[in-house]
């Protein structure tokens, strides 16, 4: 089983780094779009259709790439007060609840994200002339990396946690 886990980690730190790769490059597209529509505007007073579009389909993606991002590094808000008045039993408990149930939440949004993308798909974003899928295909993915680091963090702490139990 530690074998697998290792190579499982192996397998996410790969992700983790294709998911800061499309951070970053989402980043620069918000900038170059606001820029150019701001230059646009205000220079040549002429500003352009598009560039609003992209910085907001950019701005999706922005966040569903940074949610596994903040999953893996323990980056989310959490009432650590609370774990550390209990045993390590408790919080293992604690810790198993908070799991299933962010599991859960995770799980639905995979599934209504793969849902929407049937009747987005025929819509066509007015200034771009894409797809509204290509924006709405962010959840999902994002759901579903966030559901592997979940995953990890948790397998991690349970075998960290056994150790100190066992």
């Amino acid at each position: 089983m530690i074998r697998f886990i290792n190579y499982f980690h192996i397998l996410l730190d790969k992700l983790s780094k294709v998911l800061s790769l499309g951070v970053i490059l989402t980043y620069t597209m918000i900038i170059l779009a606001i820029t150019i529509q701001v230059f646009a505007r205000y220079v040549m007073n002429s500003p352009t259709v598009w560039s609003e579009e992209l910085a907001i389909y950019s701005f999706i993606w922005l966040a569903m790439l940074n949610i596994p991002l903040a999953i893996r590094r323990k980056k989310h808000a959490s009432l650590d007060i609370l774990k550390s008045r209990f045993s390590t039993n408790i919080e293992v408990v604690f810790e198993t609840i908070r799991f299933v149930l962010v599991m859960i939440i995770l799980i639905v949004f995979v599934y209504y994200g793969f849902k929407i993308l049937g009747p987005t798909g025929r819509h066509i974003s007015p200034a771009l002339r894409i797809p509204f899928s290509y924006a709405c295909i962010s959840v999902p993915v994002g759901a579903i990396c966030s559901v592997l680091f979940e995953l990890e963090n948790y397998f991690t702490y349970f075998f960290r946690s056994s150790k100190k139990v066992g």
